[in-house]
């Protein structure tokens, strides 16, 4: 994703390089000139989308590249929410191989109770290695490949994979770290920054079914929107009825804040997200299983056209300008 400006730390400027995207200054340029002539200097820019595209992870960005580092007391915050996150994945998988019947390839010698995968402070070394050993099974690792049947959360194989040293006695957690822990948007979350002459203020609001009610008091004013959206969740249905298809529930979703009378002149920016993931799932899955008029090639690129194409067909403003942006939110090298 493209600079803005230079700074002073080459891991700062990597953030810089992931979220202050071309799309993004392209947006915000369009609002400057729009206000040229006003004696405004503050842009309102909402983050929306469905419930687990991403877009909590971008306003993480954000926050690392124009707010200020996390205090100590956030880190254990983050430290807790990892730790959650690296139990929560291990009772999801246990619970799939018996939905599944998929059989371990070990004979599991020790239970691993509710009450200890829930506990924050899972350092003890018995949970420590009960874990390592639940990950690593041949049984487990083929039903992580399966985790479209379940709800597992995104973030499984790094927690677990990292295991041995987010269980450390003293562990802190990295910006990696933290833009991998999963938490539900329960609030409304701003952040302030000046931007050149702007102030740019950023609202991430919680986009499962029921917080989206509370969308309606922010959408005035507002002179950008970073609408996110996961791809790699073609082959998944939402967590609210486990029947929906996630991206059909995006996309109906986009139609609504896109076509919206509110919004008919305010820059929109379309994020792609989670292309990792979604490349990846193409070696196993078929988009055409999921998407019947699909009739393409199932490759990376292909599915990308696609994909833009169902979103930006839905628009039915056609003079509006909707940049669009393929990301991956969790890596800071792009």
């Amino acid at each position: 994703m493209g600079a803005c400006s230079s700074h002073h730390q080459v891991t700062e400027q990597d953030l810089r390089n992931q979220l202050a995207s071309r799309n993004i200054d392209r947006a915000l340029e369009a609002e400057r000139k729009a206000q040229k002539n006003s004696s405004k200097s503050e842009v309102k820019l909402l983050l929306l989308g469905t419930c687990e595209t991403g877009k909590s992870t971008i306003f993480k960005q954000l926050k690392f590249l124009y707010g200020e580092d996390p205090s100590i007391e956030e880190l254990h915050q983050y430290r807790t929410q990892i730790l959650e996150n690296a139990s929560q994945c291990v009772k999801d998988l246990t619970r799939a191989m018996d939905l599944l019947q998929i059989p371990y390839d070990w004979d599991p010698l020790f239970p691993l109770s509710s009450a200890t995968l829930v506990s924050s402070d899972m350092v003890g070394t018995m949970v420590l290695e009960a874990v390592k050993t639940v990950w690593h099974d041949v049984g487990v690792q083929y039903c992580f490949t399966r985790g479209s049947e379940f709800h597992l959360m995104d973030c499984c194989q790094y927690v677990l994979d990292n295991i041995e040293r987010i269980t450390a006695p003293f562990y802190l957690p990295s910006k990696q770290d933290i833009l991998h822990a999963r938490e539900l948007t329960q609030k409304i979350t701003e952040l302030s920054f000046q931007l050149q002459k702007s102030m740019i203020r950023v609202f991430d609001i919680g986009g499962i079914r029921g917080q989206r009610s509370k969308w309606a008091p922010f959408f005035e004013n507002v002179n950008v929107i970073i609408y996110v959206t996961a791809i790699s969740a073609f082959d998944q249905y939402t967590i609210e009825d486990n029947m929906t298809n996630r991206v059909i529930e995006s996309l109906n979703l986009f139609g609504s804040v896109c076509n919206h009378p509110m919004f008919k002149k305010t820059a929109l920016v379309l994020f792609m997200n989670k292309i990792d993931l979604f490349k990846k799932k193409l070696n196993t899955k078929r988009i055409a299983s999921y998407f019947r008029d699909y009739d393409g090639p199932n490759t990376y690129e292909d599915g990308c056209q696609y994909f833009v194409k169902l979103f930006l067909g839905i628009n039915k403003y056609r003079n509006k300008q909707i940049y669009v942006h393929f990301t991956w939110a969790t890596d800071t090298n792009r």
